[in-house]
C-alpha cells in the first residue's frame, strides 16, 4: 500500500488559527461595511429633506419674483371704491383718503354718468421723503381719468366742481 502522508498537529494548529483570523477580518469587514451602509443612508436621507426644503423655497421666491414683477409692471390693482354714489352741491366736494398706497402706480376713475367739463378729481399726498404731491386733474365728458400716485401714508382723494352740482356713480382702482 502506499505510503501515508501525515500532517503534522503543529500545521493544523496554523491553518485553524489562520481561518480562524481570516474568519474575523471577514466579519469585521462585513460589519464595517454595514454601519457605512447605515451612515450613508442616514446622510441620504438628510440631503434628501435638504433638497426638499430647498425645492420648497425656490418655489416660494419664484413666487415672489412674480409678485414684484407684476407689481413692477402695474399688472396689479386694488379696488378703492365700486359703484359708489357721489352727490354735491356746485362749488363743494367729495373724497375719500386711503392708506393703502404702498407702491407707485396710478389711480383710475370711472363714473357711469356722463360728466360736467368743469369737474376735477384731485389727489393730495405726501411722498416718504416729505414732498407734496397735489395733482388735480379735469374729467373728461367720458367720465373717466387716472392720477399718478406714489407710495405715501395718506392719500386724499377729491372730486369737485365749482360750478355745477354733481351726482355720479363713481368706481376708483388703484394699480401697482
Amino acid at each position: 500500500m502506499g505510503e501515508r502522508k501525515t500532517v503534522s498537529r503543529n500545521v493544523v494548529v496554523a491553518l485553524g488559527v489562520v481561518c480562524t483570523i481570516l474568519v474575523v477580518l471577514l466579519s469585521g469587514s462585513i460589519l464595517l461595511y454595514t454601519e457605512n451602509i447605515s451612515t450613508l443612508n442616514f446622510e441620504k436621507k438628510v440631503l434628501q429633506g435638504n433638497v426638499n426644503d430647498l425645492t420648497v423655497e425656490k418655489t416660494n421666491l419664484q413666487i415672489q419674483v412674480n409678485d414684484l414683477n407684476n407689481i413692477v409692471n402695474l399688472n396689479r390693482s386694488k379696488i378703492w371704491v365700486f359703484n359708489q354714489t357721489i352727490i354735491f352741491p356746485a362749488g363743494s366736494w367729495a373724497g375719500f383718503t386711503r392708506q393703502d398706497t404702498e407702491y407707485a402706480g396710478y389711480v383710475t376713475f370711472t363714473f357711469q354718468t356722463p360728466m360736467n367739463d368743469t369737474t376735477y378729481v384731485q389727489a393730495t399726498y405726501f411722498s416718504h421723503d416729505g414732498t407734496k404731491y397735489d395733482y388735480q386733474v379735469r374729467i373728461n365728458t367720458n367720465g373717466a381719468t387716472s392720477l399718478p400716485v406714489l407710495p405715501t401714508l395718506e392719500l386724499l382723494i377729491k372730486i369737485s366742481d365749482q360750478l355745477n352740482a354733481v351726482d355720479v356713480i363713481m368706481t376708483a382702482i388703484y394699480t401697482y
